[in-house]
């Protein structure tokens, strides 16, 4: 939930006295021209930003919040990737700073690469992914932790077409 927010950045206020509420298991979309602060809203609301004014509430506690933002499970419009490490690293580095650890960890990373179907890349290097693969990898590593909400910032740029 979103109480009366405003994000600025230095003199340039980019949001002014948002007010939003998301119910729980409902999807929502955000449509908006470029540069009208979709991206700033959604790291608002996963916690990697803080609001200038107003308030994020996340299952009721203000964001940012550490114990929130584990149950959040976030894609960011640029991939943020390591190309010199394997789609496999890349999602152990990942499921690690999530607690995940041994045999649970290795199956959930076994679970994502299926579901985004990247299973026979999963010892290539990230560098030589397509756009596309990347955007995919992006996804599987947001849902490694199995997240109770997943905010996913221009998902479809890039995707490669099947």
């Amino acid at each position: 939930m979103l109480r009366t927010v405003s994000k600025s950045f230095g003199k340039k206020e980019v949001l002014h006295n948002l007010s939003l509420q998301v119910e729980e298991a409902e999807i929502f979309g955000l449509v908006g021209p470029s540069g009208s602060g979709k991206t700033t809203l959604i790291k608002l609301i996963a916690g990697i930003n803080e609001v200038t004014k107003g308030e994020v509430l996340v299952y009721n506690t203000n964001m940012p919040n550490l114990n929130e933002m584990k149950r959040i499970g976030y894609m960011a419009q640029v991939d943020a990737l390591y190309e010199e490490l394997s789609a496999y690293e890349n999602a152990d580095f990942i499921a690690t700073m999530y607690g995940l650890k041994g045999k649970h960890k290795k199956e959930r990373i076994e679970e994502v690469f299926d579901l985004v179907q990247l299973s026979q890349h999963i010892r290539q290097q990230v560098q030589h992914f397509s756009g596309g693969m990347k955007k995919r990898l992006s996804l599987a590593i947001a849902l490694l932790h199995e997240p109770e909400i997943l905010i996913l910032d221009e998902p479809t740029v890039g995707i490669d077409p099947l």
